[in-house]
């Protein structure tokens, strides 16, 4: 069980890898958000945590290392939504992304007991 686990995550991360280059809708690099989700206790990395922009349907997912780029369409003030299996959802509002300026978050997730 834990290997199909770990394969799944590997699968949408190779997936979704092309994110992880903060292009817009567009192909041009702007606005763009970046961070790094660890866990709360531990300070580990976690790799394959989603990652959303609340009300629009792109999910980006955190690498290896628990880093994650994504892009909005517009400058402007957002929600991000982190979720990940066994531990608490989180929710960031109103987190302004810039053009072409990118913030760095450091997001701790605590695991449901």
């Amino acid at each position: 069980m834990k290997f199909a686990v770990v394969v799944f995550f590997l699968l949408l991360i190779v997936n979704q890898s092309n994110n992880v280059n903060a292009k817009s809708y567009d192909g041009e690099p702007h606005n763009f958000c970046s961070g790094v989700v660890v866990d709360q206790i531990t300070g580990e990395a976690l790799a394959g945590v989603s990652v959303k922009l609340e009300g629009f349907d792109k999910e980006y997912y955190t690498d290896f290392e628990g880093k994650f780029i994504i892009d909005a369409p517009e400058s402007g003030l957002y929600n991000l939504l982190f979720s990940y299996t066994s531990y608490s959802r989180c929710e960031l509002k109103n987190v302004r992304i810039n053009n072409f300026q990118s913030s760095d978050l450091l997001i701790k997730l605590k695991i449901v007991n």
